[in-house]
């Protein structure tokens, strides 16, 4: 046998009941190999591996102004992630989550442009909210309308629709929206104080004195409990479950393919678009033309991390957003390139899968 004919001399078969402890274990032995591969591209840029893991690691939770920026950063995430998590559950790929988190930002901006100040602060904030997550889910359901009328796939579509949504943000703010007294930036003028997030700090949380964490984090938490409680004991939930989980039996069982892509779809972007309205209205206060915050497509690997499971999707979200600020002191510190975060985050996502490809399948070698 020739050597090009040895390598080619393996399958994968299915294991007939994969390993659920193996299952559990993989999205921490990821994150082994992530830290290793991590380890040894520090090395490789001529940097001390310690010192690295130390500063992505462990630098960014080392006060309280720290752990507000990772809090702060893990809540949209979050929010966005247990959104595409509905969506993969119901065999929805929807890839262009980043979209709907901008569309979500434009529709709370819609808002706060014309909210009067007088207007009670929970009213306003309230109702820029319910306008980000009604845009978010209105702007995912133009590919799920595009899937069931016509059979395109929402994979294209999803994704296609985030440049779509970043031109509309630079028209909105280079156009219409661009604020007079803004020095030509293109950007809308600043939120007026009762549609911005109240800080943790003002409510009286004295440990969070001096950090600009807000009540997102409360958000992020909530969405969690109630998206848990959706999926697994009410009747949609159950059908999302089942049509993402065996199609065919879900047709027999009467429940309706075109209803379930809607929903998958609408409720996921509602999510993101949620997302991008606490980020606006949060730690921004304005909209800026520059805004593309990328949550979109690190949620994806967030969904992934935790196992499409809302509880676990909180930790992966917070996991990620350490890597992210980890990696900018990482930058500060060693000098290393500011790609490192999608870098590491890019490993994460293929040791989950390649982890998981190898907990339901085993490597056989062909005789």
């Amino acid at each position: 046998m020739s050597a090009r004919e040895s390598l080619l001399a393996f399958s994968l078969e299915p294991r007939l009941l994969p390993s659920r402890w193996a299952s559990r274990a993989s999205p921490l032995l990821a994150m082994v190999v992530t830290a290793t591969i991590a380890g040894a591209m520090f090395a490789l840029l001529g940097a001390s591996p310690l010192t690295g893991i130390q500063a992505l690691l462990l630098s960014p939770i080392n006060s309280a102004s720290g752990i507000s920026e990772v809090l702060l950063k893990a809540s949209p995430l979050c929010l966005t992630a247990i959104g595409l998590s509905i969506a993969f559950k119901t065999s929805v790929n929807n890839i262009g989550a980043e979209g709907q988190v901008i569309l979500g930002g434009i529709g709370a901006t819609a808002v706060a442009l014309h909210v009067p100040d007088s207007m009670s602060a929970w009213l306003a904030i309230s109702l820029a909210l319910l306008a980000g997550a009604a845009a978010g889910g209105l702007w995912a359901a133009l590919p799920a309308w595009l899937r069931t009328r016509f059979g395109v796939n929402e994979t294209l579509t999803t994704l296609l629709l985030v440049y779509v949504a970043v031109q509309l943000l630079s028209w909105l703010t280079t156009g219409p929206w661009r604020d007079p007294q803004g020095l030509n930036f293109p950007e809308t003028r600043l939120f007026n104080a009762n549609m911005t997030l109240p800080k943790l700090s003002d409510m009286g949380w004295s440990i969070w004195d001096g950090t600009r964490l807000n009540i997102s984090a409360f958000f992020a938490v909530a969405a969690a409990v109630i998206t848990q409680i959706f999926m697994t004991r009410s009747p949609m939930g159950f059908r999302l479950v089942v049509s993402g989980l065996a199609p065919r039996a879900a047709a027999y069982a009467g429940f309706s393919a075109s209803t379930s892509i809607w929903a998958a779809l609408s409720i996921s972007g509602a999510l993101s678009g949620f997302a991008g309205a606490v980020e606006v209205c949060g730690t921004l206060g304005q909209l800026q033309a520059g805004w593309v915050p990328g949550y979109g497509f690190t949620a994806i690997v967030a969904a992934y991390l935790g196992r499409l499971s809302a509880g676990l999707i909180v930790l992966s979200a917070l996991l990620l957003a350490l890597i992210d600020i980890g990696s900018t002191n990482v930058q500060m510190a060693l000098g290393l390139p500011s790609a490192v975060s999608a870098l590491l985050q890019g490993v994460l996502l293929l040791s989950i899968l390649g982890l998981d490809l190898l907990v339901r399948y085993r490597i056989r070698r062909i005789a």
